[in-house]
């Protein structure tokens, strides 16, 4: 059966499928507020489409990143924490969302409001040589081969409108994005918790 595509207003049941499928992974949940944001999203559960896959492989080092999304407190944010310091040292940044007034806190707020995540860490995987958003992890991965695909030839399923959600290695949906607002969702999710965020390691 097609997939049904699921608007923003139906956050309940996107947001327990999404939690359901992570707790495999242990991760912790976290309650978030509502947010506003320039941008409408729609949640679409199952995997991603492989053929819409949209990779750049002439990025040049450093041109994607990942914000981790999560609290100090949340042991497997400490875990992601410590192995991007040491295997991908300066390409990652820790962006701590207990803070309520922080532009992490509102970066996952929005998430949350969508049904996308219920817990941390969440990670997102930005391009900043074109300012997109290319994927979305929830839960802890430590597979060093998995990442280094991903910094050398993008998340497997994006392009400027389609956004893959993984609960670790595994494609669990797919965000999708308006034409042409692609910009301000990476302005919120990577541009703007860059204040806020700590980075990793030093390139």
């Amino acid at each position: 059966m097609k997939p049904k595509t699921l608007t923003i207003a139906a956050i309940g049941l996107i947001a327990v499928a999404l939690a359901t499928s992570a707790l495999l992974l242990e991760h912790e949940y976290i309650g978030g507020s509502s947010v506003e944001a320039p941008v409408s999203i729609s949640v679409e559960k199952g995997k991603p489409v492989e053929a819409s896959t949209m990779t750049s492989s002439g990025n040049g080092p450093g041109d994607r990143i990942v914000m981790i999304l999560g609290t100090e407190s949340c042991p497997h944010c400490r875990a992601m924490i410590s192995f991007f310091k040491e295997n991908f040292p300066g390409r990652a940044f820790f962006c701590e969302i207990a803070n309520t007034n922080s532009t992490c806190r509102a970066a996952f707020s929005f998430l949350v409001r969508g049904g996308v995540t219920m817990g941390v860490p969440t990670m997102v995987v930005c391009d900043k040589s074109r300012s997109i958003v290319e994927g979305i992890i929830i839960g802890e991965l430590k597979n060093v081969t998995w990442w280094q695909k991903v910094f050398e030839n993008g998340v497997s399923g994006s392009n400027e409108t389609v956004i893959p959600v993984y609960a670790g290695e595994k494609p669990i949906g797919t965000v999708k994005i308006t034409q042409g607002n692609m910009t301000n969702l990476y302005d919120l999710l990577c541009s703007a918790t860059l204040a806020d965020a700590q980075k990793l390691g030093s390139q």
